[in-house]
C-alpha cells in the first residue's frame, strides 16, 4: 500500500510539472509547420525503436501532450505524418526494430 501511495503522489508531481511546463516546450520553434515532423524525427523515433516500453512511453506521452492541449502542438498534423510519412520508415528499420 505504501509503495502504491507512493507511486501515484509521484505520478501527481510528474504532472503537475508537466501542466506548468508545457507552455515553454515548443514556443522557441520558429517554423511552427515543422514542430510535429522534428518532434518525431529527434523525440519519438529514436526512442521507439529502442524497447517495447519505450515505444509504449512515445505513445502515451503524446497522447498526455494532447489531453493537456500543449501549444503549438496539433495532435491531428502528427497522426497524419505518423500515418503518412513513418511507413516509409518502418520499411528501413530491422526485423527486430519493426517488432515493436
Amino acid at each position: 500500500q505504501n509503495e502504491l501511495k507512493a507511486q501515484e503522489e509521484n505520478h501527481e508531481l510528474v504532472m503537475r510539472r508537466l501542466e506548468k511546463e508545457k507552455t515553454r516546450w515548443l514556443e522557441k520553434c520558429t517554423r511552427h509547420n515543422d514542430i510535429v515532423s522534428s518532434f518525431i524525427q529527434w523525440c519519438i523515433l529514436p526512442r521507439m525503436v529502442l524497447t517495447v516500453n519505450d515505444a509504449i512511453f512515445c505513445g502515451k506521452f503524446v497522447h498526455i501532450m494532447h489531453k493537456m492541449g500543449t501549444p503549438y502542438f496539433s495532435t491531428l498534423h502528427f497522426h497524419d505524418k505518423v500515418y503518412k510519412e513513418i511507413v516509409n520508415c518502418i520499411l528501413c528499420f530491422t526485423e527486430k526494430e519493426a517488432h515493436r
